[in-house]
């Protein structure tokens, strides 16, 4: 378990550093301020289609802290009180797990070694 959390917390630091070095944060930060100026319900229409695709390919708690990082901070600027924006960025990292390509992955290793896995649906 030790070993898990030290790899996802070095991978989380190397792709904070990434995103901050390329000014992709602020980029990504930038674009919502804008849309959130516009129309608030449409920034968060617009973060939470980035926080899905983030959680198509991180689990939940890489999820949270990269959105956290690039999404709460936009949203306070707006007004938008921090514990909201926090349980916003929480409920799109739970909500990332369940992305059709993470939800059936423990499937698929079975689906490649049984025979019977690959006929179709309705035949036995």
């Amino acid at each position: 378990m030790t070993s898990y959390l030290t790899a996802l917390l070095a991978t989380l630091g190397i792709m904070i550093g990434l995103f901050t070095i390329t000014g992709f944060i602020l980029r990504m930060g930038a674009m919502l301020l804008d849309i959130g100026t516009w129309n608030i319900v449409a920034m968060i229409l617009m973060a939470w289609l980035f926080g899905w695709l983030l959680g198509t390919g991180l689990p939940p708690t890489a999820t949270y802290i990269v959105g956290a990082v690039i999404i709460v901070p936009p949203m306070t600027k707006l007004g938008i009180n921090p514990w909201v924006a926090h349980f916003f960025v929480f409920f799109l990292s739970v909500w990332g797990e369940l992305s059709p390509r993470r939800r059936f992955r423990p499937r698929s290793p079975r689906a490649l070694r049984t025979r019977r896995s690959w006929q179709p649906c309705g035949r036995r």
